[in-house]
C-alpha cells in the first residue's frame, strides 16, 4: 500500500477497516456485500456448491487487485471467516469483468453486489452460498492528523463533510456526478 506521507499526497482512499490508525477517516459509503455468483448453465452442468470446500471442485473466476495479488475468497460471518484457497484458470483484472465472466459460464465468481446486480436482475447469474458472503468494508477518504492542510484541502473535507453520509456507493457516485466534481 502506498504510504501517503512518504509519498507527498494529502489524502487517500483506502477501506475503512485498513486506515492507518494515526490517520484521520471520513468515512464515503456503507459497506458493500460481496458475493459468489455463476451461471444458470455453469451450475447446471458442474453443481451448486453447499459449503465453501465444494469451491475447490469448482472453476473459480479469480480477480488481480491493483497492488498485483490474487483477491482471497474470504467467506463466513464474524469470528467464523475463513479463506479458501480456490483454484481457477482464469484471472481478470477487476472483480466485474470477473462478474461479466461468470455470466458467461466460466464459473463462479466473487464479487461486489453492485457489480452483480444487473446481472442477478437479467436472470444471467445467480448467487450461491449466499449465507457465507461477508460485507466489504466501505471506502474512507484518510489523511494525516498532524499535517496543516492548505486551505483547498480543508474546503475538499469540508464540502465532503456536507454532501456525507451516504447510504450507498451509487448515491455517492450520483452526489458527485451532479455536482461536477466526478
Amino acid at each position: 500500500m502506498i504510504d501517503i506521507i512518504a509519498e507527498g499526497f494529502d489524502a487517500g482512499l483506502r477501506q475503512e477497516s485498513v486506515v492507518p490508525q494515526d490517520m484521520i477517516a471520513l468515512p464515503l459509503g456503507i459497506p458493500e456485500m460481496l458475493l459468489i455468483v455463476a451461471s444458470p448453465d455453469y451450475l447446471a452442468s458442474r453443481g451448486t456448491p453447499q459449503t465453501p470446500g465444494d469451491l475447490l471442485t469448482h472453476e473459480c473466476i479469480r480477480a488481480r487487485l491493483p497492488s498485483g495479488t490474487i483477491m482471497r475468497w474470504e467467506l463466513g460471518k464474524g469470528a467464523n471467516q475463513d479463506v479458501v484457497d480456490i483454484s481457477g484458470r482464469l484471472i481478470v483484472g477487476t472483480t466485474l469483468l470477473a462478474a461479466r465472466a461468470a455470466a458467461a459460464g466460466a464459473g463462479l465468481a466473487y464479487v461486489e453486489a453492485r457489480e452483480a446486480q444487473p446481472l442477478l436482475d437479467a436472470g444471467k447469474v445467480v448467487k450461491v452460498l449466499d449465507d457465507r458472503t461477508p460485507p466489504l468494508d466501505g471506502l474512507a477518504l484518510y489523511y494525516p492528523r498532524q499535517r496543516l492542510p492548505s486551505a483547498a484541502f480543508r474546503a475538499f473535507i469540508e464540502y465532503c463533510k456536507r454532501q456525507l453520509p451516504v447510504r450507498s456507493q451509487d448515491e455517492l457516485e450520483q452526489a458527485c456526478m451532479t455536482t461536477g466534481e466526478g
